[in-house]
């Protein structure tokens, strides 16, 4: 589990750290050591000798790429590598730090050739993910075509191709193409498994959603894996159903018994964590209860800190149009901006903080001038897109 590089140097795994950073460390913990990475890149160790000058500039690039940074020292960018890249983008991409990731990938797409034709076609994925969310459709759809040439690929291909449609909007054209997908990727189960997600979620966002075959994904996706995600999607397919089911196609008669005993499942799983919480939340604002959306997130964020339960959780604030909740929204925003312990997940979502920030302004009759100065990493491109959609959304 560790390696031993020399009389007084040593290694952890990729194995072992992972495990330690995803399961074992503290939030403020993880901050530190980002901390401790950046501070490592700018003023690097010095050795006595130069007996272990590879390992001095590996340890820069490493230490770069771990902290989640685009930017890699002068004095050993020359030994970077289309894969260091790749890695860095893969790393990037997976904090949600969308710009950086799409940018970094860019750089390991354009030498491409240089990888095995396994590695590449992962780099191709990569690199299409991220530019979907960058906006970058073209690039997107070069990258698709490119796959979908290769026989072995078309099932990527169409997974793919589906993402796109989801990222633009298009449910119903999703929703076929996730099913091609499927049909595709027979006998791949963790391709079919990442696949459920996404199509569950297309058919509920859909315009007339079809719960009957969202049921039905979501007990194939139950069959193939217990996970919190797949032990959650059934509850919420019920949920959804029972409170927006359409007059022509309403929900069964025995929804509550089957929300329930779906329910029963998740909350009984030794290892849901913070999902009950979170979906007694999404049930409390489906019928408008934003008061109890809130206490239940405050329920979750206590079982597990993660940022994005911060951000819905701010979300439920703006949306409750209840005066005193909505100034909280902003005031907790706007002391969240210059909170360090958030920098590290804040551009990721700023996007959506920006958009509950704009609903909050709407709600309080306020100037949508305090987005610029709330959110001054966006483009006015950005913040006007995010006021139209904000204004849209509250008609």
């Amino acid at each position: 589990m560790i390696e031993r590089e020399g009389d007084s140097l040593y290694r952890l795994t990729p194995l072992l750290a992972n495990r330690l950073s995803r399961d074992l460390i503290r939030v403020d913990l993880l901050t530190w050591l980002r901390k401790a990475l950046y501070g490592f890149v700018r003023e690097p160790i010095e050795f006595e000798t130069s007996q272990h000058e590879y390992i001095r500039i590996e340890s820069r690039i490493q230490a770069s790429l771990l902290g989640e940074t685009e930017h890699i020292p002068k004095g050993v960018l020359e030994f970077v590598s289309a894969s260091h890249w790749f890695q860095a983008g893969v790393r990037l991409y997976h904090a949600r730090r969308r710009g950086p990731a799409y940018r970094v990938l860019r750089k390991a797409y354009q030498a491409r050739d240089e990888f095995r034709a396994e590695s590449r076609v992962e780099l191709t994925r990569y690199f299409c993910l991220s530019a979907i969310r960058n906006h970058k459709y073209d690039e997107a759809d070069a990258c698709i075509k490119l796959l979908d040439g290769v026989y072995n690929n078309k099932g990527i291909a169409a997974f793919l191709k589906a993402d796109l449609l989801h990222h633009q909007g298009a449910f119903r054209d999703a929703i076929e193409q996730y099913e091609i997908s499927l049909d595709l990727n027979k006998g791949k189960n963790s391709r079919i498994e990442r696949t459920y997600r996404p199509l569950i979620q297309c058919i509920i966002l859909s315009p007339r959603p079809d719960f009957r075959l969202a049921e039905i994904y979501a007990k194939k996706w139950l069959e193939l894996r217990h996970t919190v995600f797949s032990l959650m999607a059934l509850p919420r397919v019920y949920l959804n159903w029972k409170y927006r089911a359409d007059p022509r196609n309403s929900a069964p008669s025995d929804i509550d018994a089957r929300l329930e005993a779906a329910r029963a499942t998740l909350e009984n799983d030794p290892g849901v964590g913070s999902a009950a919480f979170e979906l007694r939340a999404e049930e409390a604002e489906l019928t408008g209860d934003y008061t109890s959306a809130i206490e239940y997130m405050d329920r979750a964020i206590g079982v597990d800190p993660r940022f994005e339960l911060r951000a819905e959780r701010w979300r439920f604030l703006a949306r409750s149009r209840i005066p005193d909740l909505v100034m909280k929204a902003i005031s907790e925003l706007d002391a969240a901006r210059v909170n360090q312990d958030y920098q590290s997940n804040w551009l990721a979502f700023l996007p959506g903080l920006a958009e509950t920030y704009g609903i909050a302004l709407l709600i309080l009759g306020s100037s949508f001038n305090a987005l610029n100065t709330f959110a001054p990493q966006l483009s006015t491109a950005e913040i006007a897109s995010i006021i139209t959609k904000v204004r849209k959304r509250r008609l």
